[in-house]
Order: structure tokens, then C-alpha cells, then sequence
């Protein structure tokens, strides 16, 4: 099975500390791995002060306010520009095939400092990796439920509200779910 541009919802009672409560985008997965990033927490940073430890000046104020989402553990000092399809390939992007980009390359901050951003956007640091085998033993130890990606939940939600949307587009409340049975 691969999930490429698929949601990650996290078990609660499964997945504690880094990934609870966690919403991952699935960007790309095969026999080597998986990687994707967390959609739904951010970080005490904004693009402004990315903007800054660049020596970037914003062309306006428009984006400098926009939370950097805490994009998964592995690589906690790379930024990530997760967007819509741009005309402008800026050398280091991946093209998930499903409407969405992953961009590592500094000229993709430095077009959103000047205004001059893809339509939907937002900036995130690290990413979650996993390696063979390993996301699929997760889904076995049911740590995760997955469903087809929408670009609505990723880009248009406000992040407080990504995770009980995707759960709500499995159709469960994740609330619900119990990690012990009793006997009789």
C-alpha cells in the first residue's frame, strides 16, 4: 500500500509525546521509506523572524506574522516550503503528483519574503521519516488511521482544527477509542 498524499491521524492511546494529537502529510512513500511532515502543531516562530536569520527583507508585512509549523523530528534545522504548484521550479522542489510541492531551497523563502509566494503555502521545520518497513509496522500496531489527503485540509484549515477534520473525513472521533478490553 502506498500513501503518498495520504493523512496520518495518530491513535491517542497509541502515539504519545512527539506525535500526539498529530495530523502528518504523507508526501512520499515506497519499499525505502516514507517521509512527511506534521500538518497541525507550530512553533513559537514566524516567518519573519525566518525572514531575518536570512537577512531577507520582506517586500510587505503580508507574510511575516504566518506561524512555521514543527514539521516532524528528523532534520530540526532545515525548513521546508510545502506548497501549490508554482510556474518557477526552484531547483530543489519535489512534485508529490498530487498538487503539492516540497521545496528546501532558500529561493522559495526568499520569493515568499517578497510577496511573489505560491498560492498556498506554509513553512515547516523537520520533517517525519521513517525508514523500510517501518511506517508500515506502525499501521500494524494500529498507531495510525489514514485517509486520502485533501489540499483544503492542508493549506485552508486553521491548524487548530486539521486534526478532528481529518478525523471527522475518517468518520470516527478518536476520542472514542480505548486502548484496553476488559474480560468477562
Amino acid at each position: 500500500m502506498n500513501l503518498s498524499h495520504h493523512f496520518l491521524l495518530s491513535v491517542p492511546v497509541v502515539i504519545e509525546g512527539y506525535f500526539e494529537q498529530s495530523v502528518v502529510y504523507v508526501c512520499e512513500h515506497d519499499e525505502a521509506g516514507a517521509m512527511g511532515f506534521i500538518i497541525n502543531h507550530a512553533l513559537d516562530i514566524k516567518l519573519g523572524d525566518v525572514f531575518k536569520q536570512m537577512s531577507v527583507i520582506p517586500g510587505s508585512l503580508k507574510n511575516v506574522h504566518r506561524n512555521v509549523i514543527r514539521g516532524g523530528p528528523v532534520d530540526p534545522q532545515v525548513g521546508f516550503v510545502i506548497h501549490s504548484p508554482v510556474e518557477k521550479d526552484w531547483g530543489s522542489t519535489l512534485d508529490t503528483g498530487h498538487g503539492v510541492g516540497v521545496s528546501t531551497s532558500p529561493e522559495a523563502l526568499i520569493a515568499i519574503a517578497k510577496d511573489k509566494a505560491p498560492e498556498k503555502f506554509f513553512v515547516a521545520v523537520g520533517y517525519a521519516g521513517w525508514g523500510a518497513g517501518q511506517l508500515e509496522h506502525e499501521l500494524e500496531q494500529n498507531a495510525w488511521l489514514h485517509c486520502p489527503a485533501d489540499t483544503e485540509i492542508l493549506f485552508d484549515l486553521p491548524l487548530d482544527e486539521r486534526f478532528k477534520a481529518v478525523s471527522d473525513r475518517l468518520g470516527i472521533d478518536v476520542n472514542l477509542i480505548v486502548g484496553n478490553t476488559g474480560h468477562a
